[in-house]
């Protein structure tokens, strides 16, 4: 056992305990703890914590008690006692961490997307989960928000920013959380950088190997460059037209006359034609039957 406090029921805390090794290769620990003086009648309580070890589960403890004073005690078949019992060990539960993508190439300046899953495998109930993600210093502007959480339940809080630190709360077996982070990855190529994830929990954990999950950005070149802005052809103007007509009159036709000379022209042009006809025709009339 681990000795952890002491202090008097509703008084001040008990000096710290002695430890001795006995003859038999034992190690005994005294405590002494000073209580005042008791009237006829009058009592007092210690409360006293020890932690029991892992290991301990099973193992058959005991703790004795030695009372004392300066009077004179005419019975002192009653100034100690002692109590007994077994070790059991609590209920354990394996809470793991998962981190994807494990491992993934990016140009520095690129943003990075990591998921961490927080799980309870069971057997039992994992309370007061905490993950921490330990940030490396090449990715910047980070921020880590839950995503996915037990039905039922409100959003679980964001990321703390330092080492990334969720605040879980209690898991039942099979229930995880999943929390998305989102950074700016910066540094020279060949730059490696390990996102490192970790889990704690209020209870004992069967498989210690799952409690940790790393992920690893590696760097491989410089910036993705940003192209050039496409340019935006001129936008051609079609030349003036002969703009709305007045009201009453019908616009001229594409090919018909707008002017005074086209117009005399044109009559003149077929008053030609009209003569020619004529004498076509009056050719062909005497050249008829006579």
């Amino acid at each position: 056992m681990t000795y952890v406090a002491a202090q008097l029921e509703g008084g001040a805390a008990c000096p710290p305990p002695e430890s001795y090794d006995t003859a038999e290769g034992d190690t005994e620990t005294i405590l002494r703890c000073p209580v005042g003086t008791l009237a006829v009648g009058q009592e007092a309580s210690v409360l006293v914590t020890f932690g029991i070890d892992a290991d301990q589960a099973g193992a058959d403890l005991c703790n004795a008690a030695l009372v004392g004073s300066g009077s004179l005690d005419p019975d002192a078949a009653d100034n100690q006692a002692e109590a007994c019992g077994t070790a059991v060990a609590p209920p354990s539960t394996d809470v793991l961490i998962t981190l994807t993508p494990p491992d993934r190439t990016y140009h520095s300046g690129d943003r990075a997307e990591l998921t961490a899953t927080v799980r309870n495998d069971g057997p039992g109930q994992a309370t007061a989960v905490v993950a921490t993600l330990d940030i490396p210093p090449g990715l910047t502007d980070y921020t880590g928000v839950a995503v996915e959480w037990p039905a039922g339940r409100p959003q679980p809080p964001d990321g703390v920013v330092g080492s990334l630190t969720f605040d879980v709360g209690d898991l039942a077996p099979g229930e995880q959380v999943v929390y998305r982070i989102v950074g700016t990855v910066t540094g020279a190529p060949g730059t490696v950088l390990t996102v490192a994830g970790q889990t704690t929990h209020g209870e004992p954990d069967p498989v210690a190997p799952n409690d940790a999950d790393d992920a690893v950005l590696r760097i491989v070149g410089e910036p993705t460059p940003t192209p050039p802005p496409t340019p935006t052809p001129p936008t051609e103007t079609p030349p003036p037209g002969p703009g709305p007509a007045a009201p009453g009159r019908v616009p001229p036709s594409p090919g018909m006359p707008r002017t005074g000379a086209e117009v005399l022209g044109l009559v003149a042009a077929a008053l030609a034609l009209a003569g020619t006809g004529a004498a076509l025709l009056g050719v062909r009339r005497r050249r008829g039957p006579g």
